[in-house]
Order: C-alpha cells, then structure tokens, then sequence
C-alpha cells in the first residue's frame, strides 16, 4: 500500500514570536488528521504514530464522547519565542510526517493479510 500525504508549513513573523502553521492539504491511503490534540486545553501534543492513528478520533466531540483524552486534526499552529526553536520544530514536524508516511504503510501492510495455520501434535 502507498500513503501520501502532502504537506503545507506556512512559517510566519508574529509580534513576540514565530508562527508554524502546518496544514495536510492531501492524504491518500491514510487520513489527513495526523496531528494529535488534547481534549482539555485544545494544544498540539505530536504528529500521529500509527497507534494514533486507529486509536484517536478525527473529532473533539467522538474524544469526549468515548472518554479519550486525545483527537486528531488536519491543521496546527505552534508559536515561539526563538527562531532556533521555531525552524527545529518545523523541521522535526516534516521529519515525523514523512516517517509517518512510512510506518503507517508498514504497520498496515505487516498486519493485513489472510494467514492460514496448520498444528499437528502427537506422542
């Protein structure tokens, strides 16, 4: 299986800081929300594993609503006061998108499948 995902960073001077705004413009074979919110505060925790992936909803309301603490969206902003740390976290969120890309296809790909087994004991 392939997955796609394409990515927009649109990295913005704002007064006291630095904007990276991350947008999934496009995804095929996976779903476009790959960032995990939490539920109480509404802040990006991290890009999605594939455990995320299948375990945290795409909505705050199905989060609640199944007592999860954790949601995924399509789009996040993370601001900073230092433009060293702003390009590292825009860097590290490309990184882990891109690998992303990679272990969800693994992860699947590993695990689906019809698997037949033949056990035979004796004395």
């Amino acid at each position: 299986m392939i997955v796609t995902i394409n990515l927009t960073q649109n990295n913005t001077i704002i007064p006291g800081g630095y904007n990276v705004n991350t947008v999934v413009d496009s995804a095929t074979n996976i779903s476009k929300n790959v960032f995990v919110v939490d539920v109480e505060f509404d802040t990006f925790r991290h890009v999605a594993t594939p455990y995320d992936m299948s375990e945290y909803p795409e909505t705050k309301q199905e989060a609640i609503d199944n007592g999860l603490d954790f949601y995924r969206v399509s789009e996040v902003d993370v601001a900073y006061d230092n433009v060293t740390t702003a390009t590292k976290y825009a860097e590290y969120t490309v990184n882990r998108v891109s690998g992303l890309t990679r272990t969800y296809a693994k992860t699947i790909s590993d695990f689906e499948g019809t698997y037949t087994y033949s056990f035979t004991g004796g004395a």
